[in-house]
């Protein structure tokens, strides 16, 4: 147990429950005490009557003495004695709190740049020690009966200046252990500590982390839109769907219905209809809209329809391409142009997997119809995402771009 050292009458000793017991070492092994050094200040005229103006707390205390705030600790100990509820009040530009036992009490004082009024009622002068101790980086003065027996300390951080003062209610004096003092010392500092900065601080870095969530909230919603986005073009709308819209664009029946790949409108059906009056329409459907890409009038008698549609079916297919022609897919796909047996011209590669695709143009001469030749079978293939993005490959085991149009094989 801590003591606290009282020289003079034993009502103190009897009501304080202390020891005239005390430890008039210098401190701690971590904090030496800085050489003794003569002083001859006097901080106080005891023959000076200070004038006291009662405060409610400690802002108002500090305000009536000219500065912003003076924090205060709600309680202490020394040795066995409690020190709680201080009173406050304030003087010639120095704020005072009081704490108060039976038979003695502890005041401490702050004062900011100037002041008139003493920061302890004690002179200085009449101490038979006065030594310096270091507590946490601040430099504390003590004076006391004897080295390690502390009354009054004062202390200073930056343009602010603290005193201590141990007072005997009953005229005795009263010290305190270096413990019990930097205890003391330190819940000042830190009641007092400047926190502007500390608050200006936290709501910095509170708008920051603010900020850096509302756009991580944003960006996984763009995120989330996109995926929606991606999901519904991935989902084309069914062949039946398709059908129904067509005709309802055109006023006729569907009679013909394709799965293609196109650089406008990416993957999506190519229709054709034909009206009552014969008119044929063609159309690329996707999951936003029907577009109209070609419209033929009805002829006016049999045998000229006839001829446009042989036209339609060979004249146009054997144009103006030549054996071994390059042609560009989709700005990425290197082909050749290639005559088959039955008179049709194909465009025709190689992927990465070694599998040969065929593409040829729609009618309506904008998109793209792929087959896959593999096993001595054809596949209708279109051209997709690559493969791995979904843990899949071709039969060489390379990522491929091209995959069955009913199905999951990739090539």
């Amino acid at each position: 147990m801590k003591k606290t050292l009282a020289i003079a009458t034993a009502l103190v000793f009897a009501l304080a429950g202390c020891s005239t017991a005390q430890d008039t070492s210098t401190g701690t092994a971590e904090e030496p005490a800085v050489a003794e050094a003569d002083s001859t200040e006097s901080i106080v005229d005891v023959g000076t009557s200070i004038e006291w103006i009662a405060a409610k707390d400690g802002d108002e205390a500090a305000k009536g003495a000219g500065f912003e705030r003076f924090g205060s600790i709600d309680k202490f100990t020394v040795g066995d004695l409690e020190f709680a509820n201080p009173t406050f009040a304030y003087a010639g530009g120095v704020a005072q709190a009081t704490y108060e036992t039976p038979a003695t009490m502890i005041y401490v004082r702050k004062a900011v740049d100037n002041y008139t009024t003493p920061l302890s009622d004690r002179n200085l002068d009449e101490f038979a020690a006065h030594w310096h101790k270091v507590y946490e980086g601040t430099d504390v003065a003590c004076y006391g009966p004897a080295q390690g027996a502390i009354t009054v300390a004062t202390w200073t951080e930056g343009d602010t200046t603290y005193a201590l003062t141990f007072q005997g209610l009953g005229g005795d004096e009263m010290s305190m252990d270096t413990d019990d003092l930097k205890a003391i010392v330190k819940g000042f500092n830190e009641a007092n500590a400047d926190k502007t900065a500390t608050l200006e601080a936290q709501k910095k870095e509170e708008a920051r982390k603010k900020a850096e969530a509302e756009k991580k909230a944003e960006e996984e919603r763009k995120k989330a839109a996109e995926a929606a986005n991606q999901a519904k073009k991935d989902t084309l709308i069914s062949e039946r769907e398709a059908e129904t819209l067509v005709e309802r664009a055109s006023g006729g029946d569907c009679v013909s219905i394709d799965r293609v790949s196109t650089n406008q409108y990416g993957e999506c059906w190519y229709a054709v209809a034909v009206d009552a009056s014969g008119a044929r329409y063609e159309y690329y459907v996707n999951n936003v809209d029907v577009y109209l890409v070609h419209k033929m009038e009805a002829p006016k008698q049999d045998n000229q329809r006839q001829s446009e549609e042989q036209k339609q079916d060979k004249g146009v297919q054997a144009a103006e391409h030549y054996e071994g022609e390059p042609v560009t897919i989709f700005d990425s796909i290197y082909a050749e142009w290639h005559q088959m047996n039955d008179g049709a011209w194909y465009a025709t590669f190689i992927t990465y997997n070694d599998t040969q695709i065929f593409a040829q143009p729609t009618p309506a001469g904008s998109g793209w119809t792929f087959t896959a030749f593999a096993d001595g079978t054809t596949y209708q293939v279109v051209y997709s995402e690559e493969s791995s993005d979904v843990g899949e490959t071709g039969p060489a085991g390379v990522s491929s771009h091209w995959k069955e149009l009913n199905g999951d094989r990739w090539f």
